[in-house]
């Protein structure tokens, strides 16, 4: 019955007293007692296959919370910036770029539906006379050559008596003109401040923007301090 080494499984000769493949002393084993490679596998090689597996997915763990929490405040910044990014907020700043640069069309481009309904060229009017007016301030406090910035002071949505006034008044002065489709009022007091090397002087402009079937748009500008 041929032998074999218990160390490295070869095939032994039959009067040999070490194994001439590992040095190890002879054994006597049967050809049942020879180790199996499936039986080598499953002992030698099975068990560290699953602690490495282990390994990998201890690893992947903390990789899955860092990108879970990275997921998480990227949403949070997310939240914050979409409504000043496409909100009223948005268009707050488009109007103080055309009130600064005296843009009418700008102006007239992102006013009220409220205007379609009053007479030809009214709204070109209105927002002339009141940029004008307040920019003209400016100039005489100041020169002509000035730095403009502005700051919000104050940013509230008009209590539901006040808008019901509000409607009420533009209803009467323009009965053609649906105010069921103004959803929200948003009244805001910029603070806007010129100044050039030596002086500076300060107006508080008045801001009205209504939301109309889920759009922003201008209602008035008009300076109030």
């Amino acid at each position: 019955m041929a032998k074999f080494c218990g160390n490295c499984g070869a095939k032994l000769d039959e009067q040999a007293k070490v194994c001439g493949n590992c040095g190890t002393p002879v054994e006597k084993l049967s050809t049942a007692e020879k180790p199996s490679n499936m039986e080598k596998t499953s002992k030698e090689y099975l068990k560290p296959a699953e602690n490495q597996s282990k390994r990998k997915k201890s690893k992947r763990i903390p990789v899955l919370c860092g990108c879970l929490v990275v997921l998480i405040c990227a949403g949070i910044a997310l939240m914050q910036i979409l409504p000043s990014a496409t909100g009223y907020k948005k268009l707050l700043k488009k109007v103080m770029k055309a009130y600064e640069e005296y843009d009418i069309d700008t102006l007239v481009d992102n006013s009220s539906d409220m205007f379609y309904y009053a007479d030809a060229d009214f709204a070109d009017t209105y927002f002339e006379g009141s940029v004008g007016r307040s920019l003209d301030a400016f100039e005489a406090a100041v020169g002509h050559s000035y730095q403009m910035r502005y700051v919000v002071s104050d940013d509230y949505e008009l209590a539901e008596r006040k808008k019901s006034e509000m409607l009420d008044a533009i209803a009467s002065s323009y009965p053609e003109f649906d105010v069921g489709i103004i959803e929200n009022v948003r009244m805001l007091e910029v603070t806007v401040t010129a100044e050039n090397d030596e002086e500076s002087t300060e107006q508080v402009i008045e801001v009205a923007l209504t939301k109309e079937e889920g759009k922003w748009k201008l209602l008035y500008l008009v300076q109030v301090g």
